[in-house]
């Protein structure tokens, strides 16, 4: 899936979205099967920016296109099908604690699935095997038919992920997918997602904290400050000069609001039902 933001920008509170700028007005393109990596400190709007492409916010300035198309310029039942293209793994995955790990992960499936292949999916998993697969990719196969609040937060955080291994889409936007997981096996996760994606064609955007993992897993990356884009280039010609300034304490907001070609604090986001159900 290609996107593009044609100087989307984001405000919050207010009467018509007069409230604080969350995000710049940005311009930012991804080829269809692009890997990019948004990193930033926290309250840079990384958070804000996923939604924003997901469909869970609409802009408030300039358009968000995906395939060419402007969700907000779509019929409801258009849109529907346009977000089920679209996966979104939320940092705090909004899994039920009662639930069934193999009901979990194969809750990635609903978009494409019918309303009553959905709705008996929910007392019985219909495609278990692929639900065995996913987890495997993980290290979590022995972890099928628990319930979600018997696991710990870096294995609810992999069920999380395994979804995107089921689902229907062609875009995955992932919000910090491994500040749960130790260096070791955020590395492992990281790969498992980003030779997956290649293989099947996807178009991978995540957000991470952890800048020496995005410079060693990810071709392009984004630095993200206080709303505004502060570079967008190859990991291989990043100079460390330009991390130092990117977290850097104090520093300066890298463009006012307003100025094309550049994304602000994270507020909290809405619940998002993206392949979460």
């Amino acid at each position: 899936m290609q996107l593009e933001l044609q100087g989307a920008g984001l405000r919050g509170g207010g009467a018509g979205g007069s409230g604080r700028t969350i995000l710049q007005p940005l311009a930012l393109r991804m080829a269809a099967g692009e890997q990019l990596a948004v990193v930033g400190p926290s309250g840079a709007g990384k958070t804000s920016l996923l939604h924003l492409i997901a469909g869970a916010r609409r802009p408030d300035s300039g358009h968000v296109l995906l395939d060419g198309q402007d969700p907000w310029a779509l019929t409801g039942v258009q849109r529907h099908h346009l977000r089920a293209r679209v996966f979104l793994a939320p940092q705090q995955p909004p899994l039920p604690p009662r639930q069934r790990v193999v009901t979990a992960v194969l809750a990635g499936r609903l978009p494409a699935m019918g309303f009553w292949r959905s709705l008996a999916s929910l007392f019985y998993p219909l495609e278990i095997p692929a639900a065995f697969e996913a987890l495997c990719a993980f290290g979590l196969e022995s972890r099928l038919f628990d319930r979600v609040d018997r696991l710990s937060g870096g294995e609810r955080q992999r069920v999380s992920l395994a979804r995107a291994l089921v689902a229907p889409a062609q875009l995955w936007l992932l919000d910090e997918p491994l500040s749960a997981l130790d260096p070791v096996l955020a590395g492992q996760v990281i790969g498992v997602l980003r030779e997956e994606a290649a293989r099947r064609g996807i178009t991978l955007l995540c957000s991470l904290h952890q800048i020496d993992l995005a410079r060693q897993h990810f071709p392009r990356l984004v630095g993200l400050r206080a709303g505004a884009v502060v570079f967008d280039q190859s990991a291989a010609s990043l100079q460390q000069e330009q991390v130092d300034a990117l977290y850097a304490a104090g520093a300066p907001a890298p463009a006012t609001p307003g100025e094309p070609g550049t994304a602000g604090p994270d507020l909290p986001a809405p619940p998002v039902a993206l392949h979460c159900r």
